[in-house]
């Protein structure tokens, strides 16, 4: 750009050039350079310019106001150092991992690549989150690249103490909050369990989601397509599930309706004292005793026999083997009998056989009617049947009545991806744990609406806000100010600064004396070279002639031997003039 810009006045020579027609092939080749030069610095302008916008758009693709922000992580195209494998070995081989499942990145998603793996990694919190008087949302996406047989796609939220040691995941690891789909079979389910202490025992016992929905036609019948998971639970003891901006299951934590087990513990439970007595007959029947096996009961006969009045066909032939030598097959070029051994051809279905038959003849079998299997009694009912054993109820000293069980979940210190699965190609994207909801509204908009959206149209019309995003970013952040700034007067500065006056300028000779009279002869200079140049016509050859000639004398300071036609003197007495009065004014 330093170059473009201080060559603007370096293109009228400092040396006069005294014949045009010899530094013609030189002013080409300069005037090529100069357009490269013009043409990549505009690039480069350019460039600059989109560079400085996108960076400005990525400032408030994600919100700037991270108040309220617990973890975000979209996965772009690599996995960032907050993000810890699991190193627990297997138990077949203490040398190999148990998570040996490779990770992957395709688009924007982080993948599953193998099947028949377990997979797990984790990432503390930017910090612990604690029950207290604001919501949690956790949501995030899962793509699944073919139909899924067997695989789990949840997110478990682990606890504080379990975050200090990350490369230790596993299926054991204390969690306080597991959600997200699974299946197993041939139906799905979006689970949600969240763990709870019981206040009178103090311990920890799961709160499972049970609630009926079809996951199946929501999540696992289209493939190939994202969906957005979200989890919200709120300080008032309220919860929602939605599925691709969709509540599916609505409720609050303590309902006995909506999870099984449920948080409220049951108010009767069996007697541990209790055992079935050993006299307790719970079989409601029995085989009658006085019930005898029939005399013409043959068990010995057999279910099937041969059909006797099946005759042998006239075209059998019993002495025709069922396979005959291929007649038409050769032995390999390279078979060598004496390292060999004698080469025999291979053998095909005798084609004699296909008319009746052939080998020996034996007949089809049938029912035998006089089979009846092995005798049984028949049963009656039992008369000492005394009915199904219960144990006895007594209360649950465990149980409670409970109160909205917010406050009592269990800190959240990191999440974790802890999971095995039959099919491969599943995949993640835009993970992101908040308490705002303005904000993860407005995240949501980024990034999933706009990966969905039907049309280029609809996409755009999404960044419809972005205006007023950007306006209250840079109230909150100034330094913003001048990135915007600079993304819109640095290339209209630039570009009109390069392609103003595009059309190139000739080599022109003029004399730098401060004299009146050597500029005006520099100026009539010009518009005569500009007249003869454009005129290609053998008439007009003379005047390139007397161009030359009167180049030289007034290079000399003289006006000899200058014959100029009309129409060139009047254009030369207007710039006469307009000398004149400059020389007035200087």
């Amino acid at each position: 750009l330093c170059r473009v810009w201080s060559s603007r006045r370096g293109r009228q020579r400092s040396a006069a050039v005294k014949d045009w027609e010899a530094t013609r092939p030189q002013a080409s080749k300069a005037r090529r350079r100069e357009i490269g030069l013009r043409m990549l610095s505009s690039l480069s302008a350019v460039a600059v310019g989109a560079l400085l916008v996108l960076a400005t758009v990525s400032c408030v693709t994600i919100p700037h106001e991270l108040n309220g922000i617990l973890f975000v992580e979209q996965f772009n195209r690599r996995l960032s150092n907050t993000w810890a494998l699991a190193q627990m070995p297997s138990a077949e081989d203490i040398n190999k991992k148990k998570y040996a499942g490779t990770w992957a990145f395709s688009g924007r998603f982080i993948t599953m690549e193998t099947g028949m793996s377990h997979y797990g990694m984790a990432a503390a919190l930017q910090e612990p989150f604690h029950f207290t008087d604001k919501p949690l949302f956790v949501q995030y996406e899962v793509l699944f690249g073919q139909r899924i047989t067997c695989g789990g796609s949840y997110l478990k939220l682990l606890t504080v103490e379990a975050s200090s040691n990350l490369q230790a995941l596993n299926e054991s690891t204390p969690y306080s909050i597991l959600f997200g789909p699974d299946k197993c079979g041939s139906e799905g389910k979006i689970k949600f369990i969240y763990q709870h202490r019981n206040p009178v025992s103090g311990k920890l016992a799961e709160v499972a989601l049970a609630a009926d929905v079809d996951v199946d036609s929501l999540i696992y019948r289209e493939t190939n397509k994202p969906h957005l998971l979200r989890l919200e639970i709120h300080p008032s003891g309220e919860f929602a599930v939605s599925i691709d901006q969709e509540k599916v299951v609505q409720g609050t934590l303590d309902s006995d309706a909506l999870f099984s087990p449920a948080l409220r513990p049951p108010a009767m439970i069996d007697d541990p004292l209790d055992e079935k007595p050993q006299d307790w007959v719970d079989e409601p029947e029995m085989d009658d005793p006085s019930a005898t096996k029939p005399d013409d009961w043959d068990e010995q006969q057999p279910e099937y026999i041969l059909d006797d009045a099946y005759t042998k066909p006239p075209s059998w032939d019993e002495d025709a083997p069922l396979t005959i030598p291929d007649p038409s097959a050769t032995p390999p070029k390279d078979w060598n009998e004496e390292e060999d051994g004698q080469w025999e051809p291979p053998l095909i279905p005798n084609p004699v056989c296909a008319n009746g038959g052939c080998g020996p003849f034996r007949p089809p079998l049938k029912l035998n009617p006089r089979y009846r299997g092995v005798w049984h009694p028949p049963t009656i009912p039992n008369p000492q049947y005394k009915g199904v054993w219960k144990a006895r109820q007594i209360p649950n000293p465990a149980t409670f009545e409970p109160s909205n069980p917010f406050p009592a979940l269990m800190s959240i210190g990191a999440v974790a991806f802890e999971l095995w699965t039959v099919t491969p190609r599943t995949s993640f994207a835009n993970l992101i744990v908040t308490s705002n909801e303005t904000l993860l509204s407005e995240f949501t908009k980024r990034t999933w609406e706009v990966e969905t959206r039907p049309s280029w149209w609809q996409r755009v019309s999404a960044y419809s806000g972005i205006l007023v995003t950007v306006i209250d970013a840079c109230l909150d952040a100034p330094y913003l100010f001048v990135v915007l700034t600079a993304c819109i007067l640095l290339p209209i500065l630039v570009l009109k600064q390069l392609f103003i006056s595009w059309r190139y300028r000739q080599p022109i000779a003029v004399n730098h004396t401060p004299t009146s009279k050597a500029r005006l002869a520099g100026r009539a200079n010009i518009v005569r070279r500009r007249r003869i140049s454009s005129s290609a016509s053998p008439e007009n050859e003379h005047r390139r002639t007397m161009d030359d000639g009167r180049s030289t004398s007034e290079d000399d300071g003289t006006d000899a031997g200058r014959e100029v036609v009309p129409e060139v003197r009047e254009e030369e007495e207007e710039e006469e003039a307009a000398v004149s009065d400059e020389s007035a004014t200087d």
